[in-house]
């Protein structure tokens, strides 16, 4: 229908292509210069913003847990990211390349075993 009169459709669980299905990526202890986190990338030439959830849990003497709520836009020649969290204060801090790589930076934990990261996003297109 066209939304005013009849039965409008609706798709359910609509993806988006190049929407993020969770994924996992363990990290590295003291990781002092940003570094790549592996997947949680966005093609320039097609992606113009997301929202990603990033849940952190670092296994270490004192284990820590925060989630990440990041929201970026691209302006073609770079990318704006900002976000917010709750949990723990895990230490981790994100940026973002030029070329729509998000990348990460952690502290050095003690009794550190691992750093795992889960993330999914939704993207808008160019």
């Amino acid at each position: 229908g066209d939304g005013v009169a009849g039965n409008p459709t609706f798709t359910l669980n609509n993806f988006t292509t190049g929407d993020l299905v969770l994924t996992s990526f363990s990290g590295a202890n003291n990781q002092s210069a940003a570094a790549n986190v592996t997947g949680l990338a966005f093609a320039n030439g097609s992606i113009r913003a997301f929202n990603a959830v990033v849940s952190i849990f670092v296994d270490a003497t004192s284990d820590l847990f925060e989630i990440f709520n990041l929201s970026a836009i691209q302006r073609g020649a770079d990318w704006i990211m900002s976000g917010s969290s709750e949990g723990d204060v895990s230490g981790i801090v994100f940026s973002i390349t030029t070329a729509g790589q998000v990348q990460y930076q952690s502290l050095n934990y003690t009794g550190f075993s691992t750093l795992t990261m889960k993330f999914r996003a939704e993207v808008t297109t160019v």
